[in-house]
């Protein structure tokens, strides 16, 4: 049996917890991310994914339910040791990159090995630039870097901590069709080396990736489609399917409120 590497049980998210202005985000949402897979998370605007990506990785915590990383129960952490348990166990992939204009190419990748106060990085820093081919931008400004080489920089700072699960969030969101590709390509060869993948995106291409589905309405897991033995062509024609039956059951229900 695989490795569970993230259990999440009963998870509730409330925004304004008692107050009129209540809003509850994500219901009593239980799951279980195996090691090695690749989880996808769709849903249309407004029905949790980045919420729940959020949750699942300690960027936000829960109003209720408990979340298990590698066996730990993260809610419970402080903030000092959850910070050094995100460093060493978590890789964030963003959306706009989040890299710091200011610092050169090298320097965006060192972040993560500084807060973990390592002192010889490198050979480690150098070897993750061949890996993602940007060695040549190495010493190079982000803004005098392309979007697509801007977004290899964002996956080698992920990377370069050596974590054993990767948090994206639209990750191809602002790239072209090429460079959108080249990522997926990259995201698939980590994941079959080993290391977990969270992802969260609305593109049924993208979500093809990915070795299970996870849809979300309204806050709560709508349905889950495991990959398997399914080719990627069928993997994708059956999220495609699946997505524009959330869609129009989405606009029948509002169809139907207002009859």
């Amino acid at each position: 049996m695989s490795e569970k590497i993230i259990e999440v049980k009963h998870m509730t998210k409330i925004y304004n917890p008692e107050t009129r202005h209540a809003t509850t985000a994500l219901h009593d949402i239980s799951l279980v991310v195996k090691k090695g897979e690749f989880v996808c998370i769709m849903g249309t605007s407004g029905s949790g994914k980045t919420t729940l990506l959020n949750n699942l990785s300690t960027i936000d915590t829960p109003t209720k339910g408990e979340v298990y990383i590698n066996g730990k129960n993260v809610n419970h952490m402080s903030e000092s040791d959850l910070c050094k348990f995100r460093t060493n166990v978590l890789g964030f992939i963003f959306q706009n990159y989040n890299v710091i204009d200011t610092l050169t190419i090298y320097e965006n990748i060192r972040i993560p090995l500084l807060i973990k106060k390592e002192t010889d990085f490198d050979e480690k820093i150098d070897r993750i630039l061949k890996q993602l081919d940007i060695e040549e931008i190495k010493n190079k400004y982000p803004y005098e870097c392309s979007g697509g080489q801007v977004q290899r920089v964002a996956i080698a700072r992920a990377l370069v901590s050596e974590p054993s699960i990767i948090v994206a969030d639209e990750p191809t969101g602002n790239l072209d069709s090429h460079n959108s590709f080249e990522l997926l390509e990259l995201l698939k060869k980590l994941n079959q080396e080993g290391i977990s993948i969270l992802m969260v995106t609305h593109d049924s291409f993208v979500a093809s990736y990915s070795s299970k589905l996870l849809f979300l309405k309204d806050g709560e897991i709508s349905d889950i489609i495991e990959r398997e033995n399914m080719s990627q062509n069928e993997y994708y024609d059956t999220i495609e399917s699946m997505n524009l039956l959330e869609i129009k059951k989405i606009y029948f229900d509002k169809k139907n409120e207002v009859n």
